[in-house]
């Protein structure tokens, strides 16, 4: 069936090569040179097209921001775990899709480093529900389902149904995406792994730097 959808969730290809981004209104040939160079084309389809919802007719396509910026990310990170482990910035305006642009990137992540560990940081206290739910939301597409940490380590006490951090990371040697909050990093000088292929992806990092208490 034809999926349709409101006028402002299209967006316009505004790049050919991730770099100089016309200004033009519907400018069709840098759609065309953007999109469907053969190798581009059949990377969009493979790996940056996804659907939602419960009868998965909802077809999401990423946008050209999205795609560049993915694709350069995932080479910044693969530098990074030979190099000082830090992959770098990744810069959103409000609206533009970050929740997405993170789907993509953990998606991307798992050929791109052999099935690593991700760690989601949220940028509030309590857990970015909203963030969470997006990644739940697309649990196909990144071929498995994200959890929450409760707290960092179980102990006698906890609830049958908590999440150790620790303890969830210690039981695996790869794959998983797991949720977490700044404070379980602050809570021990103990490393909670000493593997090298977790990957951390901290949302609005900068806010990390004001204190739990902001």
């Amino acid at each position: 069936g034809t999926i349709t959808a409101p006028l402002d969730r299209y967006m316009e290809w505004k790049t050919t090569d991730g770099s100089y981004e016309s200004t033009v209104f519907a400018d069709f040939e840098t759609f065309f040179n953007g999109i469907f160079t053969k190798h581009r084309f059949i990377d969009i389809i493979a790996d940056f097209t996804l659907t939602m919802g419960v009868d998965k007719k909802l077809r999401i396509l990423a946008g050209y921001h999205q795609y560049f910026a993915v694709r350069k990310a995932i080479e910044s990170t693969k530098r990074a775990t030979v190099t000082d482990g830090k992959g770098g910035v990744f810069w959103h305006t409000q609206g533009s899709g970050k929740s997405l642009s993170m789907v993509f990137y953990a998606h991307l992540l798992q050929e791109a480093l052999d099935s690593p560990t991700i760690v989601v940081l949220p940028d509030r206290n309590d857990l970015d529900d909203q963030l969470f739910g997006q990644f739940a939301k697309c649990k196909d597409f990144l071929r498995q389902e994200p959890v929450h940490a409760t707290c960092r380590k179980l102990t006698e006490t906890s609830s049958k149904n908590d999440v150790g951090l620790k303890d969830w990371l210690e039981g695996r040697q790869a794959n998983g995406i797991i949720f977490t909050t700044m404070q379980k990093f602050e809570e021990s000088h103990e490393a909670l792994s000493e593997r090298r292929n977790i990957i951390v992806m901290a949302d609005e990092a900068h806010r990390g730097q004001y204190g739990l208490t902001e």
